[in-house]
């Protein structure tokens, strides 16, 4: 089970999102009910890609930000949980939480080439200077 849902995590990462929500849909509800930590926080993964590929395949947005909203929970320090929910959030209009998402998962890993590239990709406003 660990290596289905591993891999269709990798293909949400390549936006293969079709290939992947089946899995999830199989797997989610197995692992959201495992007991231990590290399984928690494999399921919290999982969680955050599946909430992904909803938005993606099904355009099912309120329920896509519960998963994600989700895993940001059992695992904030993650900065990919904060791109999903970000990528959610672009998917159906809402820049502004986007932008927010995408801003705090910075704050996490200032360097994540991923965010820098959707940042790069939606643009970014210029910090307001006064002279």
């Amino acid at each position: 089970m660990r290596d289905q849902v591993q891999e269709a995590i990798s293909w949400t990462r390549k936006e293969q999102f079709e290939e992947a929500i089946g899995i999830f849909e199989n797997y989610v509800p197995i692992l959201s009910s495992q007991g231990d930590l590290q399984d928690k926080r494999f399921a919290a993964t999982a969680c955050s890609y599946y909430g992904l590929c909803l938005a993606m395949v099904k355009h099912k947005y309120a329920e896509a930000l519960k998963y994600c909203n989700i895993s940001i929970k059992a695992n904030f320090m993650e900065p990919e949980h904060r791109i999903n929910l970000a990528l959610v959030y672009l998917e159906r209009d809402d820049r502004k939480n986007a932008v927010a998402n995408l801003e705090a998962g910075l704050r996490l890993q200032p360097s994540n080439k991923r965010i820098h590239r959707i940042f790069a990709e939606i643009g970014r406003r210029k910090p307001v200077t006064f002279t």
